[in-house]
């Protein structure tokens, strides 16, 4: 059952009953769908995929089914979603499939959702799944007693800055691909600011536009140096 075997794709209902079969315990069920009971039934997934806005996943290794997970929307935020009744068959887990799960939902919905935030939990008493949310990028958010049991509700933020923010970090900061001219205008122009700034607070104009200067020249020093360093990094590791 090698990793590059493993397809996951979106769930139907001719999936529900292999995705019901894959809760084998009552604990099983506790952990991936409290408001459920053991034994799942076919009935119980085909009213997880039946409900409005729902996706759920399956990942299946050679058309055999191990493992399933949704990202839904969150119903009062936007943007936002989590990851629920994530279920890994008993006999195949410690492989890697949950974690590959929770990482590829995870991708998903910042990715192609461009989700804000993704969520998810697990009881306290399941250290395994704690272990694997963390190991996938995700941090307590808060805890919650629930049935006499803490739930621990992990979460994630997006990284993306959003189009006008790109578009900033992209003219603004400093990339190996910046020629030295540009290093030294962006510099300048930052230098500028700074003492336009600082005389305007301290009423000093010409003493202004002297730190100006002076931080130009500092900021063009460090750019041309974190470049070349940045360049002699990429030449070691033999990449253009």
């Amino acid at each position: 059952m090698p990793p590059d075997d493993w397809i996951i794709r979106p769930a139907t209902f001719a999936d529900a009953s292999a995705v019901a079969v894959l809760a084998s315990s009552a604990e099983d069920v506790r952990q991936a769908a409290p408001s459920d009971v053991y034994p799942l039934q076919t009935q119980d997934v085909l009213r997880w995929l039946g409900r409005e806005g729902r996706s759920g996943y399956v990942l299946e290794d050679r058309g055999e089914i191990l493992a399933y997970g949704e990202l839904n929307p969150e119903p009062q935020a936007s943007r936002a979603y989590w990851i629920g009744h994530l279920i890994v068959r008993t006999d195949v887990r410690a492989q890697g499939i949950g974690k590959r799960m929770v990482a590829s939902l995870t991708r998903h919905g910042f990715a192609l959702l461009r989700a804000r935030s993704v969520r998810i939990a697990a009881f306290e008493d399941n250290p395994v799944a704690l272990a694997c949310y963390r190991a996938c990028g995700f941090h307590e958010n808060w805890r919650q007693e629930v049935g006499g049991r803490m739930l621990v509700d992990m979460g994630q933020r997006s990284r993306r800055l959003g189009r006008t923010g790109e578009r900033l970090k992209r003219w603004l900061l400093p990339a190996p691909g910046w020629s030295a001219a540009r290093q030294v205008a962006m510099a300048t122009l930052y230098g500028s600011l700074l003492g336009l700034a600082y005389g305007e607070l301290a009423g000093r104009v010409v003493a202004g536009f002297a730190l100006g200067a002076v931080v130009a020249a500092a900021l063009t020093l460090l750019y041309v140096l974190a470049m070349r360093t940045a360049a002699s990094v990429r030449r070691a590791a033999g990449r253009p």
